[in-house]
């Protein structure tokens, strides 16, 4: 008897234990596309780039088809987390497997772990001096920081204020780090990844945004707000 998707999704987030119980029955799948239920989702596309908070449907519609898939890789917060991913990727990125703690030890040791800094654009002084600590003291111990600058409290009204609050981030940075992925922007955050000094970035594959890119995001975003506040205040 098959478990219903629902319950399904219950029981996988639950517990190790059960996800090994499900694993072994052969029906611990990767819950995908259609059957992610949650009306909201933060969604990461192909590269591992934050998009930010999307309608579920609006997620859906950035997926090819023929050759990705929309994942749930972690629905144990709210919004859960999805990404984009091609088919190929799911199984052995994604998919629980057992090992025994030997392997589980040695995976771990090896795993490059990447921190994550968010800056509002309308931070405090203070908070931005702490900030940028935590992350020269990941840089100084060869950690990737992933940088998500977002619109927020006053500031989110400038369409200038998270591009501003980028370039003050970088040059502040510029003699400890270098830029490994991005910038990319959806008119409403940026985010980028940088990596110490010491570490080669010939090798990245992801390309960020150019300034005008990222401008027109912006204004698009702003402009849609816009358009969406006029359309609630004519419906009141």
């Amino acid at each position: 008897m098959f478990l219903s998707l629902r319950l399904q999704s219950v029981l996988y987030q639950s517990t190790p234990f059960i996800q090994r119980l499900l694993y072994s029955a052969g029906k611990a799948e990767l819950l995908k596309n259609e059957a992610i239920t949650a009306p909201n989702v933060l969604l990461m596309d192909a590269a591992g780039i934050n998009l930010g908070l999307h309608p579920i449907a609006d997620a859906l519609a950035k997926v090819q088809k023929e050759t990705q898939d929309l994942v749930l890789v972690n629905g144990k917060i709210n919004p859960p987390i999805a990404r984009i991913m091609a088919r190929k990727e799911e199984e052995p990125k994604l998919k629980w497997r057992p090992t025994n703690d030997k392997e589980e030890i040695a995976a771990t040791k090896n795993r490059k772990y990447e921190k994550e800094i968010v800056f509002g654009s309308s931070i405090q002084e203070n908070d931005y001096k702490v900030r940028i600590k935590r992350i020269m003291n990941f840089l100084e111990k060869n950690h990737r920081v992933r940088i998500l600058i977002t619109r927020k409290g006053l500031m989110r009204f400038d369409m200038s204020a998270i591009l501003a609050m980028y370039y003050k981030v970088i040059e502040e940075l510029k003699d400890v780090s270098n830029l490994y992925v991005g910038p990319m922007c959806d008119g409403r955050s940026i985010t980028f990844v940088l990596v110490p000094k010491v570490v080669s970035v010939e090798s990245r594959n992801v390309k960020g945004m150019t300034d005008d890119q990222m401008k027109k995001k912006i204004v698009e975003q702003f402009e849609k707000e816009a358009l969406e506040r006029k359309e609630k205040n004519l419906k009141k």
